[in-house]
């Protein structure tokens, strides 16, 4: 009996328009993303990928529409709280903390430490080093399971930029509560070795029943990963379906160029 997959992120109705122009018109479409799978937002520039990877984490609030987590309402829910929820988020740039080693980005990303509190910190010092070193222990662990032990008392900012992504990725992994992984164009930019690199971190999230969601360019590296895909167009969605059909569609291969 094959696994049930559960809906634990859907968005509903979305509209959101910047000074009249609609970025996204999603009026009457339902879009649901499920526990343990991977779905891909496809599209050219414009097509509103990255506006809809903001509706979903809380950077922007839909004029229209709703965004639902375990069929809860969080269409207005701040940023802070969707993270708690286990909502992360890859942005397409890297945001490293460049003067800290690898090491310590990956140990501010971990939830959770008593030690976030100033107070706490102050008055319980002994408790901090502590905590300290459990969570360096954790980091060294994370970085050495992707492949960035030898580098991990480096600056983030000495790094390769095909490093930096693995490192940001592992940061994304790092909320202990992680249910939803919003990667935006996570291979952008790498050689072939750092793709296959993510491809694995992608494959263990999905595997440990997280919900990844990919914006991504590069179709070909994700093809054999993604479960579902979502095409959209100047803001809507034109089309849905598995990789093979998004791939085998002449009216999508016409209207993105590049798709081959």
């Amino acid at each position: 009996m094959s696994e049930m997959k559960t809906t634990i992120l859907q968005a509903r109705n979305l509209i959101k328009a910047f000074g009249g122009v609609q970025a996204i018109d999603l009026q009457d479409v339902s879009l649901q993303f499920e526990q343990g799978k991977v779905t891909a937002v496809l599209g050219g520039n414009g097509a509103g990928k990255t506006t809809l990877f903001n509706i979903l984490n809380g950077v922007l609030l839909p004029d229209c529409g709703e965004v639902t987590f375990s069929q809860i309402d969080i269409t207005h829910t701040p940023i802070w709280k969707r993270c708690r929820l286990g909502i992360s988020r890859l942005w397409q740039e890297v945001r490293l903390f460049p003067e800290l080693n690898c090491v310590e980005n990956i140990q501010v990303a971990i939830r959770g430490q008593k030690s976030e509190n100033a107070w706490w910190a102050l008055t319980h010092r002994q408790l901090v080093n502590k905590e300290e070193q459990i969570s360096r222990s954790q980091a060294i662990a994370i970085l050495e399971s992707i492949g960035l032990k030898d580098v991990m008392t480096h600056l983030a900012s000495e790094i390769s930029y095909g490093q930096q992504k693995l490192l940001a990725i592992a940061r994304v992994m790092c909320n202990q509560d992680i249910k939803v992984a919003l990667l935006d164009e996570p291979m952008a930019g790498l050689d072939k070795h750092m793709i296959s690199k993510v491809t694995d971190l992608i494959c263990t999230m999905r595997d440990k029943g997280i919900a990844v969601v990919v914006i991504e360019h590069d179709l070909h590296s994700i093809r054999e990963i993604v479960d579902h895909a979502i095409f959209l167009e100047q803001g809507r969605c034109f089309a849905t379906g598995t990789m093979e059909d998004i791939l085998k569609s002449s009216e999508i291969k016409r209207r993105y160029i590049g798709l081959q």
